[in-house]
């Protein structure tokens, strides 16, 4: 068995993939670049939107349009939001340090979609400004894809063009894809013949007992080191992997502090039975997301995952693939 613990701290936000809504302080939006700080680092490039062949065009005057990449700095749960401009064109003034290139958010009208990236980037301390590459967010309205192209020496002649006082200092740091979580050869789907698994409805997957699942929340637990239970395979032999992952807020919309995984928390492999507590206490007061997924031998499952709903007063929505929440208690609760 194999148990990894990271532990990270936010520092304005200890609160919470997926749309949610929380109730924390809004998320931050991406600093323009008009009065830069000449002493201030650039992360730069390109990001396009591409549904069925057709090139688009955000920031409409007649009608909401708008598309959003969120970036998470290595030691915060609070993803700052930067739009897609009409040229494609980013440059992002940012501190030195990690980041991480969660996903994208499309606000078009009343309709939010989000979608998945999962690739880090570095913002030199040395003094450089770095190209992250060309992203290409493309396919159909229901069923969009990322891709990353390298295209260096025409990012950096646009970038030079734009701040000539900073001539030389680019230097090229194309986003990569986060590492996968664990060891494995094969993924396979969870409700696959070979898991012997009951899929529900409302799972896709192994069901999960506790904490309590919810579909429109973050139920709290009582302890930061609950106990995570779900009902077992059918197949003889199987183990488990356990992943839990802050949640991490964002603000797109006007609706303030959804929420989508961020930083891996804790994460165990190879476990005999189906339950697991952590050895090391979850931080309190904080917003996690959660799964569990099959293994045996050199293959896994895909991480189980329930339909979620969202009912608001004047809005509801519903989402399929989404891991399982809880929230820890408050310290000293």
């Amino acid at each position: 068995m194999r148990v990894a613990i990271s532990r990270r701290h936010a520092g304005a936000l200890a609160c919470a993939g997926t749309l949610a809504l929380s109730a924390c302080a809004s998320a931050p939006r991406m600093q323009a670049v008009g009065d830069l700080d000449p002493g201030a680092a650039l992360a730069f490039g390109t990001a396009q939107v591409v549904v069925d062949g057709e090139v688009q065009k955000f920031g409409s005057f007649w009608a909401r349009n708008e598309f959003y990449l969120l970036v998470l700095p290595e030691d915060s749960d609070e993803a700052i939001t930067a739009p897609v401009t009409e040229d494609g064109r980013f440059y992002w003034p940012l501190e030195p340090g990690r980041y991480t290139l969660l996903g994208w958010a499309w606000v078009e009208g009343g309709n939010r979609r989000t979608g998945p990236i999962s690739g880090t980037f570095t913002v030199p301390s040395t003094g450089e400004d770095v190209y992250v590459g060309d992203m290409v967010i493309a396919g159909s309205k229901q069923d969009l894809e990322f891709g990353l192209r390298e295209g260096f020496d025409d990012a950096r002649a646009a970038y030079e063009g734009r701040f000539p006082a900073r001539m030389g200092r680019a230097v090229s740091g194309v986003l990569e894809p986060l590492e996968p979580v664990g060891d494995y050869a094969r993924i396979l789907a969870p409700c696959a013949d070979h898991w012997q698994v009951d899929c529900s409805e409302g799972v896709w997957g192994v069901t999960p007992t506790g904490p309590a699942s919810s579909t429109s929340g973050f139920p709290e637990v009582t302890t930061t080191r609950p106990e995570f239970r779900w009902l077992g395979c059918g197949l003889s032999g199987v183990t488990y992997d356990v992943a839990v992952y802050r949640a991490a807020a964002y603000n797109v919309g006007g609706m303030k502090d959804q929420v989508t995984r961020g930083h891996l928390a804790a994460y165990v492999e190879d476990l005999g039975t189906p339950y697991w507590i952590p050895e090391t206490p979850l931080d309190p007061g904080t917003r996690y997301f959660w799964s569990v997924r099959m293994r045996d031998g050199d293959a896994v499952s895909a991480w189980s995952t329930q339909t979620r709903s969202t009912f608001l007063l004047v809005y509801a929505s519903w989402s399929h693939g989404n891991w399982f929440e809880f929230r820890t208690p408050p310290a000293g609760g």
